[in-house]
């Protein structure tokens, strides 16, 4: 079960249902922010059960917290990540995971570092941001191999439920938004990125956004 947990967070709650897994990205003015990960859903809790014997809800709940918990106090006296919160309620779909970073440098560290693995000099940046401008990295060729590397066989049934989301809250008006399906949003101070899972998982589009603000 504990390969469940490993990957960007997406991709550990991708056990879910037909909801929505959401990213949000704050920007601020001198390039720090804050990342947050959550489940968005209104109908999990009867699918689960139709499901259950696909995988053991609580001990999955019980691998996320340890590894979570695991992931705040390795960051608790860390000067770029801060403000680490990992909440999750009575069932899964309740789960969210928030940070504040002081640059993407760090930011990338940490993602790497949910994912069970180590941010290096030759593997791509997840995120950079730069003055009045962010760069996000495609992630579609590498999830499916991601997803293998960790032995974790979906079904392509489970897989076609699932939405990601991405969220883009940026200091000032967003000049350009360069990517696929996206959409502007709060007075061209915020974007949005959707995608169907599956259409990542078989690398059929690209997730990446190149932003001027």
């Amino acid at each position: 079960m504990r390969k469940l947990v490993p990957i960007l967070f997406f991709s550990l709650l991708v056990l879910t249902s037909c909801i929505e897994i959401v990213e949000e990205i704050t920007v601020n003015s001198d390039q720090s922010g804050t990342i947050s990960y959550s489940i968005k859903t209104d109908h999990l809790t009867s699918m689960l059960s139709s499901l259950s014997g696909l995988f053991d809800q609580n001990t999955l709940k019980e691998e996320m917290t340890e590894r979570f918990e695991e992931f705040a106090m390795k960051f608790k006296n860390n000067q770029s990540i801060k403000n680490v919160k990992f909440n999750i309620g009575n069932n899964i779909t309740d789960a969210s995971l928030s940070f504040d970073f002081n640059s993407t440098k760090e930011l990338n560290m940490a993602l790497y570092e949910i994912a069970g693995s180590k941010k290096t000099f030759f593997a791509p940046s997840y995120l950079k941001i730069g003055k009045h401008k962010l760069k996000k990295f495609n992630i579609a060729p590498y999830l499916k191999k991601k997803l293998v590397e960790q032995d974790i066989n979906l079904p392509e049934e489970l897989m076609n439920m699932i939405e990601l989301r991405t969220i883009y809250n940026l200091p000032e008006n967003i000049k350009s938004a360069k990517g696929k399906s996206v959409i502007m949003a709060g007075q061209r101070k915020s974007t949005v990125q959707e995608f169907e899972f599956m259409d990542v998982y078989d690398n059929k589009i690209n997730t990446g956004i190149k932003i001027r603000y």
